[in-house]
């Protein structure tokens, strides 16, 4: 045997052995060698193939992932004989001998004779079918997902978009503009209101529909007692023995907005610090020897009277002045009755969209009071009234005798004059385990719903109860 012949043999021999397919074109680019992977992944045989074009679509009818038809010059092997490319690699569906079709991935390379032209063309054929199907099937996951992320954020835009402030006094239509301006802007906003005026719904409005939609809603409430919590969370820190800095909320990855629930909570150097950021857009994690980019867009607020708390050293001047670049004043709810009927209407729907009770309107007697009542605790106390209301009544109308007792204008009475009475921090506590028995009451005993109606959290509400000893089980 000649070495060409062991050499030919040798080949056979790989090709046969390999998982690829391996075929061969001439200058016709006609096919003049067919492996048996190829015979395999094609189902048609290499003496059926022999001397056919590659450039005949009806053989193998090539299509990218685009449907679009590779035949003729649109073949990717005709790039390499053309010499506009040393190799080529493409993707494809084509026609099998059964009639199925089958997905190939070829990389073609040219073979030269020594004057360094093209002599044949070496064509490598894999069967990508499975990983095609993986794709198609994951890419379908991804448009899913895509589609409940656009309709989740139009979910979002409903419930926290302008659109979801309901305003029908003059002061909240004046809101709503103020509301637009800072959402076109990406500047810091100073929010001023009484609790439980909506601050924070103000915010999320904000941006919702401002530059900063795509990126999260971060929030921090500023008033604790632990202000160096406070500040590793804003500003950042370095991890104690690893040197690795951990971002504050002001350098969330993700630009969005950072909402300050409390700004006078902020201790006079945290407040400094943050005047800093502001500036220059740029703030050093406390332990850190370089400085990180500030990428959220700041929105502040304060239930205090700001001119009160400057002269008091709550609010640093120079800090209001940073941050009222843009001012929003929200009027209390006792400002904007005009807004009752709204607001409350809008809780009864939500109500009714659980399917709990099935509320068809008002008694006049129980419209009389929630419009005479001042509502100390805004749009939140209004919001847990009713929901309160709704959930103690029955019948499809809500009933003034539903309604809280501070709504009835009726009042707690637990202090007398006898001297057990006299006693402060007793009496304190008789007033508070009557409120929150009250509260138990009206939410049937559920804690989540009470902490709700008392405005705590249910953390707060479960301390509270372990200290006075309240078993919510025996409240009736």
């Amino acid at each position: 045997m000649s070495e060409a012949q062991a050499s030919q043999l040798a080949l056979g021999e790989l090709f046969s052995q390999a998982a690829d397919g391996v075929f061969v074109l001439d200058r016709d680019r006609r096919f003049v060698l067919f492996s048996e992977a190829c015979e395999r992944i094609t189902g048609r045989s290499a003496t059926e193939m022999a001397g056919l074009q590659s450039r005949r679509h009806d053989t193998t009818a090539c299509d990218d992932d685009d449907d679009r038809s590779l035949s003729g010059s649109l073949c990717p092997s005709f790039r390499v004989w053309d010499g506009s490319s040393s190799s080529s690699r493409q993707r494809m569906c084509i026609r099998r001998g059964d009639g199925n079709s089958v997905w190939v991935e070829t990389v073609y390379v040219p073979i030269k004779d020594t004057s360094g032209r093209v002599e044949c063309v070496l064509g490598v054929m894999r069967d990508v079918s499975d990983s095609k199907h993986r794709e198609d099937s994951l890419r379908g996951v991804i448009d899913n997902l895509r589609d409940e992320v656009g309709r989740l954020r139009e979910e979002i835009q409903e419930q926290y978009g302008i659109d979801s402030i309901l305003a029908r006094s003059a002061a909240m239509k004046t809101v709503l503009e103020k509301i637009r301006t800072a959402a076109a802007s990406n500047r810091p906003v100073l929010i001023s209101g009484e609790s439980g005026s909506g601050k924070e719904w103000v915010a999320r409005a904000i941006h919702h529909a401002g530059m900063q939609k795509d990126g999260p809603f971060l929030s921090s409430a500023c008033v604790t007692s632990f202000p160096e919590r406070i500040e590793q969370e804003l500003f950042g820190e370095v991890r104690n023995g690893s040197g690795d800095i951990t971002p504050g909320l002001l350098c969330n990855e993700s630009e969005g907005t950072l909402y300050l629930g409390e700004i006078t909570g902020l201790t006079d150097e945290s407040q400094v610090y943050l005047l800093r950021a502001l500036q220059s857009r740029r703030v050093r994690p406390r332990g850190a020897d370089r400085e990180l980019p500030v990428t959220a867009r700041v929105v502040a607020a304060t239930e205090q009277n700001v001119t009160e708390a400057i002269s008091r050293g709550e609010l640093r001047q120079d800090l209001f002045y940073g941050l009222n670049v843009i001012s929003i004043e929200i009027p209390p709810l006792r400002e904007r009755r005009e807004d009752i009927p709204y607001l409350v209407g809008h809780q009864i729907d939500l109500y009714n969209e659980q399917h709990l009770r099935a509320i068809q309107g008002v008694e006049d007697r129980a419209w009389a009071l929630l419009m005479a009542y001042d509502w100390p605790g805004n749009v939140r106390e209004l919001h847990n009234a009713v929901e309160s209301a709704m959930a103690v009544g029955t019948g499809a109308m809500l009933r003034a005798e539903d309604l809280p007792a501070e709504v009835r204008g009726e009042t707690l009475t637990v202090i007398g004059d006898s001297p057990s009475q006299l006693n402060l921090d007793r009496s304190l506590r008789d007033l508070e385990r009557q409120v929150i028995g009250n509260a138990l009451r009206h939410a049937g005993s559920q804690r989540s719903r009470a902490a709700k109606l008392m405005g705590i959290s249910r953390s707060r509400l479960y301390r509270r109860m372990d200290a006075l000893n309240i078993d919510p089980n025996q409240v009736h």
